[in-house]
């Protein structure tokens, strides 16, 4: 995969994504990024994010705390492994 070796993205605090719908594997395949802090992003327009963060073995901490999300579409298999800390 492209992202495979991705290990920070910097400046993703300042991604204006406030009209965007689908989420859709935005983070797939990003094996080597270990914290992700998303909670500047304004969400509440999004309906889906399925396989967001599929094969992001390495993440350990998960930062959805400003999130508003009323009907989503979310795989939460994802995000259940004992390895990641999620906080909202």
């Amino acid at each position: 995969a492209y992202s495979e070796n991705l290990a920070e993205i910097i400046g993703l605090e300042n991604l204006n994504i406030e009209k965007v719908k689908t989420m859709i594997s935005i983070f797939d395949g990003c094996h080597s990024i270990k914290n992700l802090d998303l909670s500047k992003w304004y969400v509440e327009n999004a309906t889906t994010m399925l396989r967001m963060f599929r094969n992001c073995n390495a993440l350990e901490t998960l930062d959805l705390s400003n999130w508003h999300l009323v009907i989503i579409k979310l795989d939460v298999k994802e995000l259940t492994r004992s390895n990641l800390y999620w906080k909202t």
